[in-house]
């Protein structure tokens, strides 16, 4: 059965990259690709993950809440986590899930761009 996105995985100097897109997000189709990104962050030792999306809906806020509680859960604590969703209006409601996610004590932030996120990822 084919899965409802695309996920890639580039492996940068210091950070591993996850590129993950299809036609419609949902917290289903958004916890299935986070288990495989931490998955491979997790395998490969990585301290610095960018995942960058684009899905061309947004979750409702409740799922957004529920996602930002799930990858709490994730082991992902150690690593240092950019989130570009490419879609630039969906910037406030996924700061919704990184506000629940940092809450529980993951090393994240959303942005808007790739730039701005390398940036982040990289300052520390």
């Amino acid at each position: 059965m084919a899965l409802p996105y695309d996920l890639r995985f580039e492996q940068h100097p210091q950070y591993l990259l996850a590129r993950v897109s299809g036609p419609e997000d949902s917290l289903e189709v958004s916890v299935a690709y986070w288990q495989e990104v931490a998955a491979e962050a997790i395998r490969q030792g990585v301290r610095r993950l960018l995942v960058v999306e684009n899905f061309p809906n947004n979750g409702e806020t409740a799922d957004l809440m529920a996602l930002g509680r799930f990858l709490a859960e994730l082991g992902l604590q150690e690593i240092r986590i950019a989130f570009v969703d490419e879609q630039p209006d969906h910037l406030d409601r996924n700061r919704i899930g990184e506000l629940v996610a940092v809450n529980r004590g993951l090393r994240g932030k959303v942005f808007d761009n790739f730039a701005d996120a390398e940036r982040w990822l990289l300052a520390e």
